[in-house]
């Protein structure tokens, strides 16, 4: 019981002991002052001097950087301008190989429409002689002066004129020229029969 209060004396001690600080030395806290201030200051001029020499490097950077930019701009929009004319020439190429299909089609329906009309041409040309003959006899018999079975003739010869005839058969020259269907001004030869009365008509 005895022994208690010794020891917790000794240990109050103790303790107080261990709080106890060392006293500081003013002239060791000055050259510590100092030295890291004369540190900040070198820091601060090493940061000066760096920080100009990186504003003129990336100035210069910076410069170089949009130099080649601009240049890379223009090659972008020279390579853009080129893809435009490319697909416009190929739009053109397209609408011309378009137009040259229509025409290629255009062609071969014109030549299938000649060849119909060829045939059609062809098919009227050898329907048109028969037709013609057709028609010809009847012209032929309206033009030609009408034939009398009984009919008087005379044969033209050398030195007749129709003056002559008509004035040897007692008619006149407008009727030897109406019997015959001629004018008198036309043009008569030897070896030529001429109507001088008429007959019968068959």
């Amino acid at each position: 019981m005895e022994k208690i209060p010794y020891d917790l004396g000794y240990t109050r001690k103790s303790k107080n002991i261990r709080h106890r600080k060392a006293p500081r030395d003013p002239k060791r806290q000055r050259k510590f002052l100092i030295l890291g201030g004369a540190g900040i200051i070198i820091l601060i001029a090493v940061f000066a001097v760096s920080f100009r020499n990186g504003n003129r490097f990336s100035e210069d950077a910076l410069n170089l950087i949009q130099v080649r930019f601009s240049g890379l701009q223009e090659k972008l929009n020279h390579i853009e301008a080129m893809k435009k004319r490319i697909a416009l020439l190929e739009e053109q190429e397209r609408g011309l190989q378009q137009s040259v299909s229509k025409l290629g089609r255009s062609g071969r329906s014109l030549r299938g429409g000649l060849d119909i009309l060829t045939q059609k041409m062809d098919q009227l040309q050898r329907r048109i002689p028969s037709a013609s003959t057709k028609n010809k006899t009847p012209n032929a018999n309206r033009n030609k002066p009408a034939f009398y079975a009984k009919g008087r003739y005379h044969n033209v010869g050398s030195g007749d004129s129709l003056y002559r005839i008509a004035k040897m058969y007692g008619i006149s020259v407008d009727e030897l020229c109406r019997l015959n269907q001629i004018t008198p001004n036309q043009v008569i030869r030897p070896g030529q029969k001429l109507l001088i009365s008429p007959g019968i008509r068959q």
